[in-house]
């Protein structure tokens, strides 16, 4: 699932789980295993945050977190389920192009935007993630060239 995070700095909250007992969300969206979320929600810190309304469950508040809704992506074939975490990774791509391209320009995880990539089919998705990975990897190298 796409979540946006609109604070400034990374937030780790811990899951409790086994595969990830910490996830960190950076500043813009961010993709999360459904079982992470779920975690996640149950966590202290996340339901007093929902209590202040830093957290929106709903789409269209801008708060600190929200959860952007996209379509699954349709089953390959009738054996696949429709929450696949592959499904998921791509869910970006049934945004229209124009909302598609404002949440590819404020994505900071180039692993993510990486497998939006592999997934792109639209010239201007592939583009737009083409310029923002170009811009991330420039900021790192003038970041250790100024070290």
């Amino acid at each position: 699932m796409l979540i946006r995070w609109n604070g400034k700095n990374v937030w780790s909250i811990g899951t409790g789980l086994m595969d990830a007992s910490v996830v960190q969300i950076i500043p813009g969206p961010n993709e999360l295993k459904k079982e992470h979320w779920e975690a996640i929600k149950k966590h202290p810190v996340v339901l007093e945050r929902m209590k202040e309304e830093v957290i929106d469950m709903k789409r269209g508040k801008v708060m600190l977190l929200e959860i952007i809704e996209v379509k699954k992506a349709a089953p390959k074939n009738d054996n696949d389920e429709n929450d696949n975490d592959d499904q998921d990774q791509a869910a970006i791509l049934s945004l229209g192009a124009k909302e598609a391209k404002a949440l590819i320009a404020e994505t900071f995880n180039i692993e993510l935007l990486r497998e939006w990539k592999e997934a792109a089919t639209r010239k201007g998705d592939l583009e737009a993630i083409e310029k923002q990975i170009a811009e991330i990897e420039k900021d790192r190298e003038d970041d250790s060239s100024d070290e």
